[in-house]
C-alpha cells in the first residue's frame, strides 16, 4: 500500500511540474515543491531499511520526518502567498526559521538518543518511545505537523466555499480532507507519546489507525493534483452520456419512422469528444425528425388546450407514433415553445424526451394495473 501511495504522489508531483513549466508562478512552484517533498517522504518510508544500512540505525525515520517538515514549510509558504499575495521577507523568514528550528530540534534529539550502536530492525517508536530524547523528537515533529495541517485545513475550508470552477473547488476540498485525515496521524502519535509519559505504555491501536490515516490523506492530496482537469472532464462526459440516455427512446422511435435523417454511424461513446459529438448529432437528428413528424388535428387540439402542453405533446407523440409520416396536421416542432438560445432548445428537447419516456412507461404499466 505504501508503495502504491508513493507512486501516486510522485505522479501527482510530476503533473504539478508540468503545470509549473507551463505557468511559472511562485504559487505553482511552492505547490510542486510540497508534492515533491511529500512524494520523497513516502519513498523514504518504503526505503527505510536501505537508508538505515547506508546512514545508520533508524536514520530512515529521521530522513522521512525531515522531508515531511520540508513539505510543511513549503505548505506554510504556499498558504502565506495565497493569503497575502506578496509576502514580506520577514514573514517568509519566520516560516522558514520555524521549520529549520523544528528540524534542528529533531536532529539534536535523534543524535542524543542512545540508539546508534543498535541494530535498527524494529520501528523507532515501538522500541524506544520510552526514551526522553525520542519523546522530545516525536513531540517536536508531530507538534509542527499538527500546526501545519490545521493551518492547511483552515485555508482550504475557507477557499473551497468560494463559488468558482468546479475542478478548483474539488482540488481544494481534497486537499482539505486529506489534511484533516492526516491530522489523525499526528494526533495519534502525540497521544501515544503522552500515554507513554503517563502510563509507560504506547497506544498501539491508535498508532495503527494513524498510519492508515496518513496513507488515506496522502491519496486524497495526490488525487487533488489532477482534479482541476479531471473533474470538468468527468462532468462534461457524464452530462453528454446522461443526455444520450435521456434522449434515446424518443430518438429511437423518431429515427425508426424517418431513417433518412440518421447520419453515418460513429464509434462507441467512450471518450469525451466522441460522447459529446454523438450527443450533439442525436440532438440534430431528433430536431430534424420533429420537423417531419406530424400529428392529427384532434391531437393538436388536445395539446393546445392542455395545462401542460409539453407533457401533452409527448403523450400524443407516443400515442400517434405509427402515423407520424401520414398525418396532415402540424409538425411536432411547430407545437414546441420557440427557444431563444441553444441552452433553452437543449432543455426543451430533453424535457420532451423525459416526458415521452414517461408516457411510454405509463402505457406499459396500464395492462398490469388492469389485471391487478
Amino acid at each position: 500500500m505504501s508503495v502504491a501511495v508513493a507512486v501516486l504522489v510522485w505522479v501527482a508531483a510530476g503533473y504539478r511540474l508540468l503545470i509549473l513549466l507551463r505557468h511559472r508562478t511562485l504559487l505553482n512552484c511552492l505547490y510542486w515543491l510540497s508534492f515533491t517533498a511529500a512524494a520523497a517522504a513516502f519513498t523514504a518510508k518504503v526505503a527505510e531499511p536501505a537508508i538505515d544500512r547506508v546512514l545508520g540505525p533508524y536514520s530512515g525515520d529521521l530522513v522521512k520526518h525531515l522531508l515531511i517538515v520540508a513539505m510543511g514549510m513549503f505548505i506554510q509558504l504556499f498558504i502565506l502567498v495565497v493569503e497575502v499575495g506578496r509576502p514580506t521577507r520577514r514573514a517568509v523568514l519566520l516560516r522558514v526559521g520555524i521549520a529549520v528550528l523544528v528540524a534542528g530540534g529533531m536532529i539534536a534529539a535523534f543524535i542524543a538518543a542512545p540508539i546508534h550502536s543498535l541494530n535498527g530492525v524494529d520501528d523507532l517508536d515501538e522500541s524506544f518511545l520510552g526514551l526522553p530524547e525520542i519523546q522530545a523528537y516525536r513531540l517536536i515533529f508531530n507538534g509542527y505537523l499538527t500546526y501545519v495541517l490545521v493551518d492547511n485545513v483552515r485555508l482550504y475550508r475557507r477557499f473551497a466555499a468560494v463559488p468558482g470552477d468546479e475542478g478548483r473547488s474539488t482540488n481544494l476540498q481534497l486537499v482539505g480532507w486529506g489534511s484533516a485525515v492526516a491530522l489523525v496521524y499526528s494526533g495519534s502519535r502525540l497521544l501515544s507519546v503522552l500515554s507513554v509519559m503517563i502510563t509507560g505504555r504506547p497506544l498501539l491501536a491508535v498508532e495503527t489507525a494513524g498510519s492508515v490515516a496518513a496513507l488515506v490523506g496522502g491519496v486524497c492530496v495526490a488525487l487533488s493534483a489532477f482534479s482541476p482537469r479531471a473533474v470538468p472532464w468527468l462532468r462534461n462526459w457524464h452530462a453528454a452520456w446522461s443526455g444520450l440516455r435521456r434522449l434515446h427512446p424518443l430518438w429511437r422511435d423518431l429515427t425508426t419512422q424517418f431513417p433518412a435523417v440518421v447520419l453515418p454511424a460513429t464509434g462507441r461513446p467512450l471518450s469525451l469528444q466522441r460522447t459529446e459529438f454523438l450527443f450533439d448529432r442525436r440532438l440534430v437528428e431528433t430536431s430534424e425528425c420533429l420537423r417531419l413528424a406530424r400529428l392529427p388535428e384532434a391531437a393538436t387540439a388536445r395539446i393546445v388546450g392542455s395545462a401542460h402542453p409539453l407533457r401533452a405533446l409527448a403523450r400524443e407523440l407516443h400515442n400517434q407514433r405509427d402515423g407520424w409520416a401520414s398525418a396532415t396536421g402540424p409538425t411536432a416542432a411547430d407545437l414546441l415553445t420557440p427557444a431563444t438560445t441553444h441552452v433553452d432548445e437543449l432543455g426543451t428537447l430533453l424535457d420532451l424526451a423525459d416526458q415521452y419516456t414517461a408516457a411510454a412507461g405509463r402505457v406499459r404499466s396500464a395492462p398490469e394495473s388492469a389485471r391487478a
